[in-house]
């Protein structure tokens, strides 16, 4: 889906989503400093972004059309992207004094835990990661028993099926891993870095219905704005920071 992967503008899920990225990515705007990795860049929107106030950056993605796409946005910026695999990352240790991955990427890679333990390897001590990922806890899970009761019985997350469709109009269905906040909290200790905050995205919008167009202005556009301003306003703060459809956790490395 290289072609159509920038073309979010009438679809309101994605627009929300790339404008919390964005938000989040301007408050952060200290932590783009030195080297910057950008894990799973996809077509480069927010590694043109980090070039722009970095030292330098690197993106990588697992897709050459991705990559494709990111190269055309990085002329004239301090910056390269490359094809890699995230579980076994071409860089030295301690290459980056930070870490940026919007869009889920880690919960697109089975062996998500490898992926991990590479970001602990190649940040520097007292480095950052900014990092979204699926979220098991949000409202629907909340008020669907079935999924409630799953989601009380495991320590864990689950798989989470997304189907789209590609650039050839062939459906395609994902499986994508989803974390509990204990889950990932954990996993990010055990490669060395302490969380330090959390960010809900789709926290109420998850209660519109999905098939509002952004362009259309009728009562369920009008609902999706009015809960997206909601969003906005609670989405960092306990415990709606933990309930998104997925979210975005920002953590340092332990020095030393």
């Amino acid at each position: 889906m290289a072609e159509s992967y920038d073309r979010i503008e009438d679809q309101p899920f994605y627009v929300v989503q790339y404008r919390t990225y964005e938000r989040d990515f301007e408050r952060r705007r200290e932590t783009w400093r030195g080297r910057v990795f950008d894990l799973g860049c996809g077509t480069g929107i927010f590694t043109r972004k980090v070039a722009e106030a970095a030292d330098y950056v690197v993106g990588i993605d697992v897709s050459p059309g991705l990559v494709r796409k990111a190269r055309e946005k990085m002329d004239g910026v301090r910056g390269a992207v490359l094809v890699a695999d995230a579980t076994r990352l071409p860089f030295k240790a301690d290459t980056f004094d930070a870490v940026l991955s919007y869009g889920e990427p880690i919960s697109h890679i089975a062996d998500y835990e490898s992926v991990i333990e590479e970001l602990g390897r190649v940040v520097a001590p007292a480095g950052r990661a900014v990092l979204s990922v699926d979220n098991d806890w949000n409202l629907r899970t909340i008020v669907h028993p079935r999924r409630l009761m799953a989601a009380l019985s495991s320590r864990g997350g689950s798989i989470r099926d997304w189907s789209f469709y590609d650039d050839a109009g062939r459906e395609v269905t994902l499986k994508l891993k989803t974390f509990t906040h204990p889950e990932l909290v954990g996993l990010l200790q055990r490669a060395g870095f302490v969380v330090e905050d959390a960010v809900g995205i789709h926290v109420f919008t998850l209660l519109a219905p999905l098939a509002t167009h952004a362009r259309i202005d009728d009562w369920r556009a009008r609902l999706f704005r009015w809960l997206h301003h909601l969003d906005r306003r609670l989405a960092d703060r306990w415990p709606f920071n933990r309930l998104g459809y997925s979210k975005i956790v920002g953590a340092v490395r332990r020095p030393g």
